[in-house]
């Protein structure tokens, strides 16, 4: 067992052996991380560390000054681990949220991916004159004389292909159902 006397002097040389090269492991620290803040964390962080090992605790001397950088550098790594991994769950849970705000609450992934399947199905069912005419207008966003001009066909024949395709799909889609 450690008498009061010795651990007051092993205390007592910590405090200098700190005075002496607290400065420099800091600085090394504030190297390492992207602020201040993360600078005292990550100082702290591997100080503790260190002085918490077996050694030290048992009255043992104190850790040479190499593994108070590495501790430091260790300590560093793992905070911006941290962070990294937060930043990632964040970004995930209001992409989620997000989806979740276009989607409605009571549909899930799985459910649109089934939906869009499905609708490709039946888009690639429809005729060939048919399925231009609606790419052209629902994902093009083109206007029914453009489409026209495109394909060669009268604005009128454009947009009578696509009120049948957008029926014939209606009407699958909910047979599907």
């Amino acid at each position: 067992m450690i008498s009061q006397q010795e651990s007051a002097s092993t205390l007592g040389d910590l405090e200098r052996w700190m005075e002496i090269h607290g400065p420099a492991l800091f600085l090394f620290a504030r190297q390492q991380t992207a602020s201040l803040a993360d600078a005292q964390d990550a100082y702290q962080d591997g100080i503790i560390k260190v002085l918490r090992s077996q050694k030290f605790r048992k009255g043992g001397e104190i850790p040479p000054l190499g593994r108070m950088f590495l501790a430091i550098k260790h300590a560093a790594i793992d905070l911006h681990r941290q962070r990294e991994r937060r930043k990632f769950r964040e970004s995930m849970f209001a992409k989620d949220a997000q989806d979740e705000t276009q989607q409605g609450w009571f549909q899930c992934g799985m459910e649109k991916r089934e939906q869009q399947q499905r609708l490709h199905e039946v888009l690639t069912s429809l005729p060939a004159s048919q399925q231009e005419v609606l790419i052209l207008k629902i994902w093009g966003e083109l206007t029914f004389r453009d489409i026209g001009e495109i394909l060669g066909i009268p604005p009128a024949t454009a947009a009578t292909r696509y009120r049948t395709g957008i029926a014939e799909v209606r009407k699958k889609m909910e047979e599907r159902v």
